[in-house]
């Protein structure tokens, strides 16, 4: 089994609020028959709406989907609080992370530190990867079996490797999503400079349970099979660039329970160089990483 899956469980809930980025809530506008682009692939120049007017909420969905074709650069900031509750123990996770995607240039990085409290010594984890072509390169802290000042790279089998990339792939993720989506407008605000349409959002959660299996996210893996159920709340606001309709921001309040445990998940994202240059360095320690222990 490959030692990067248990850095991706750590990056899951991040994984999973971007996913429903794209998806709709309370009002009465849906779009079908969205298809997906290749990553690498890069969309026709978008059409927006009249300025000075605000578009339609059938005509948001669609400027949002036509953007997300061409959604191949980009970085990412999250904070993320998890209170996760068993049998009266909670256990409370503080998660900032951060996120550098680079599709036409085949890489991307991603860092996560954890802060955990609530059962015993409070301890705190600090997890970097970076994938370049087709090579992963990993530093953790939190797996014990691996050195904590150490690299380890990993080239990973085709399969694999498509699987990463689908986690990275946000334009085809809002794509799949919009499939069935409905959305309200709630207003509009400024976002690091930038002026956006706020929307209240509400995924269809059988599509996207669908995509998380078929991206190797399946959520069964943490005992949700049944998103419907497993879901007691989900609220999402999303905020998309009134110029250009990438997103720029998204808050997350997820509700669940998985493997008997209740679960509280609270989240805010920013999205920056969307569609921009973006740099991705491999450290030099990491040139000289360790081939990973089998």
């Amino acid at each position: 089994m490959l030692k990067y899956k248990n850095f991706m469980v750590l990056a899951l809930i991040i994984i999973l609020a971007t996913n429903i980025a794209g998806c709709g809530s309370q009002a009465a506008s849906s779009v079908s028959g969205t298809t997906q682009s290749p990553p690498g692939t890069t969309s026709s120049a978008v059409t927006t709406a009249p300025q000075g007017t605000t578009p339609t909420l059938d005509a948001i969905l669609k400027l949002v989907n036509t953007a997300s074709v061409g959604m191949n650069t980009f970085e990412s900031k999250s904070q993320m609080t998890m209170n996760m509750s068993l049998m009266g123990i909670t256990v409370k996770a503080d998660m900032t992370a951060n996120m550098t995607v680079d599709v036409p240039g085949k890489k991307f990085f991603m860092g996560v530190a954890t802060q955990t409290s609530g059962v015993g010594q409070a301890s705190t984890t600090d997890n970097q990867m970076y994938l370049i072509t087709d090579t992963l390169y990993t530093k953790t802290n939190g797996d014990s079996k691996l050195d904590p000042n150490t690299w380890y790279r990993e080239v990973l089998a085709a399969a694999d490797l498509t699987n990463m990339w689908k986690t990275q792939d946000v334009g085809a993720q809002i794509q799949t999503l919009l499939d069935s989506a409905t959305l309200q407008i709630v207003g509009t605000e400024t976002i690091n400079g930038i002026q956006c349409y706020k929307l209240k959002v509400n995924p269809n959660m059988d599509k996207f349970m669908a995509y998380l299996a078929a991206s190797g996210n399946d959520m069964s893996a943490m005992g949700i099979t049944n998103a419907s159920q497993a879901f007691k709340q989900l609220d999402v606001n999303i905020w998309v660039n009134k110029a250009n309709y990438l997103p720029a921001k998204l808050d997350v309040v997820m509700v669940f329970t998985a493997q008997g445990m209740d679960i509280n998940v609270t989240m805010s994202s920013t999205f920056d160089k969307v569609n921009q240059p973006v740099t991705i360095s491999l450290p030099a320690a990491a040139q000289a990483a360790l081939p990973m222990p089998a």
